[in-house]
């Protein structure tokens, strides 16, 4: 299954815009909650009604494996990606590796400019304080 999902960067949680996301179910339910299975009653906390149905036994499978892999020898994207656009050069521009500090989250009540470069400009000053 594809879809958008939200997040924030934290402390305990690294998440950048274009971040693959693989959820894993725990616990007997279902890996994907949907927006709209759940309810928020005034004053309490976010109650989830419901989750979507587990993934087949075989990508639940392959999770697992991804997983020990990970536990053993880490992600080594950096070096795969490194490797590919050191054969192949003329991907390099193209393909470089984001700046992390150009990746900004904005508060919700922050306005952005129509879709064009010149005036989106001014969403990239340095107003720390409109950022989370």
């Amino acid at each position: 299954m594809v879809g958008i999902g939200g997040g924030a960067p934290s402390q305990k949680h690294d998440i950048r815009l274009g971040d693959i996301v693989v959820s894993a179910s725990r616990d007997g339910a279902g890996s994907v909650f949907q927006y709209d299975f759940g309810k928020a009653i005034q004053g309490q906390n976010f109650c989830p009604t419901g989750y979507l149905n587990q993934p087949p036994p075989i990508l639940q499978t392959a999770v697992a494996g991804l997983k020990a892999q990970y536990e053993m020898k880490g992600h080594q994207i950096e070096e795969a990606i490194g490797s590919i656009l050191e054969k192949n050069k003329r991907m390099r521009q193209k393909y470089k590796r984001p700046d992390p500090d150009s990746d900004r989250l904005h508060q919700s009540q922050v306005l952005h400019p129509l879709n064009n470069e010149a005036s989106c400009a001014r969403c990239r000053g340095n107003d720390a304080s409109k950022l989370i």
